[in-house]
C-alpha cells in the first residue's frame, strides 16, 4: 500500500475519512463535524513545516490518513 506526502488535492478524501471517524467515535453525540474547522486544519497541515499529512492509497484510491506534529 504506497503511502505519499498529501496536497491539498487530497482535501475531499481528508473529509470523507474524517466523517466516517467522527460518526465511529463516541464524540458523534456530543460534537457535530465542523467540515470548515476540519478543510482549514488540514489545508494549514499540508503547506506547514511543523506538522505532516501523508495519506496511503489502493488501487489509486485513499484510503487513509495519518498526520504527525514534528
Amino acid at each position: 500500500m504506497p503511502v505519499r506526502k498529501a496536497t491539498a488535492a487530497d482535501l475531499p478524501h481528508y473529509l470523507e475519512l474524517g466523517k466516517k471517524f467522527h460518526a465511529a467515535s463516541p464524540m458523534h453525540n456530543v460534537v457535530p463535524f465542523d467540515e470548515d474547522g476540519y478543510s482549514k486544519f488540514y489545508l494549514q497541515s499540508v503547506d506547514s513545516s511543523t506538522v505532516s499529512m501523508w495519506v496511503a492509497e489502493a488501487d489509486g484510491a485513499v484510503v487513509g490518513v495519518v498526520g504527525a506534529i514534528l
